[in-house]
């Protein structure tokens, strides 16, 4: 869809019912196109019972159609199939044109709301980040963390995020009786494939910090787009542009529901009944033995052995 020019003043009729056309003073329901020229169309309606056509020697009932205005003032409706009847070709363009028109002014107020929320916005962004358990405290929890944490189990840690990996799975070596039993019961098993007992132990809770950024979601995804947004002159961006900015606008709530989900998580992840599961991540003994004696400050984002 190519690009018009937009009249950002122009605001085209909102129609609820039959009614609301009837009751618009320039309008005709007998329209002689022969006459009278379609300038353009200025609304559109989708009604349950069927209206007719407002050009003269049609009348076709129909549920969808549009309110146009003539080139002399005059106004009435056309069914969207009845409008060919008019201009063929020039009512399809018409039609393209009043969806771009319809689609911009749509658009518009959704960015221009957004913007005039801004300080709305900004704040909730600066409430969320300086709480006590908030994204700064987060993000000082995941750094200190890092720090701290072999690097075996936090590299797992991350590789488990990514995948969603959060069964911990406890292997323990059987004894010759027990492989002894199993093998009488699967005489075609391999001793090898029975020499070990897997059993899964728990399962890890907060993996997502180790996935998103807080600070992407609120920040760059938020905040700096919003700031990009206020500098702009939306009646100049082009469709595309303006396209991607209602579709980020549309997504500002969900950064915040996701940034309050991650904080959650850091709570649950920092949880000492969850902790005690970071020895089972690796296979390094002097690791597992390490990770096991890590005390966590959860008000401090911070942690010793």
């Amino acid at each position: 869809m190519n690009d018009i020019r937009i009249d950002p003043n122009f605001e085209l009729v909102t129609i609820n019912s039959f009614d609301d056309i009837r009751k618009c003073p320039a309008y005709r329901e007998d329209i002689d196109i022969k006459q009278h020229k379609i300038s353009k169309l200025i609304g559109d309606y989708t009604f349950k019972e069927q209206v007719h056509c407002g050009l003269k020697n049609c009348h076709t009932p129909h549920n969808t159609g549009f309110l146009a205005v003539t080139e002399d003032g005059l106004e009435t409706n056309i069914g969207h199939v009845c409008g060919n009847k008019w201009s063929g070709d020039n009512f399809a363009i018409q039609k393209r044109q009043f969806k771009q028109i319809k689609e911009y002014q749509q658009h518009s107020q959704l960015l221009n709301a957004t913007i005039a929320n801004k300080t709305s916005i900004s704040a909730r962004i600066k409430e969320i980040s300086e709480r006590k358990y908030g994204a700064k405290w987060l993000q000082n929890s995941i750094s200190n963390f890092r720090d701290i944490c072999p690097s075996d189990i936090y590299k797992e840690l991350i590789r488990r995020a990514s995948r969603n990996e959060l069964n911990v799975i406890l292997a323990r070596e059987r004894t010759s009786d027990e492989i002894a039993t199993l093998q009488a019961m699967n005489p075609n098993a391999p001793r090898d494939s029975l020499r070990y007992e897997e059993k899964v132990i728990g399962l890890l809770s907060g993996l997502e910090i180790f996935k998103t950024s807080i600070h992407d979601l609120l920040i760059v995804q938020v905040a700096n787009k919003l700031t990009e947004l206020s500098q702009k002159q939306i009646s100049l961006l082009k469709i595309s542009e303006r396209r991607k900015f209602v579709e980020w606008a549309n997504q500002i709530e969900n950064h915040f529901t996701e940034a309050e989900e991650l904080l959650a998580s850091c709570l649950r992840f920092f949880h000492e009944d969850n902790l005690k599961y970071l020895p089972h991540l690796t296979k390094d003994t002097n690791n597992q033995l390490q990770i096991r004696r890590l005390k966590w400050n959860l008000d401090k984002s911070t942690g010793n052995y």
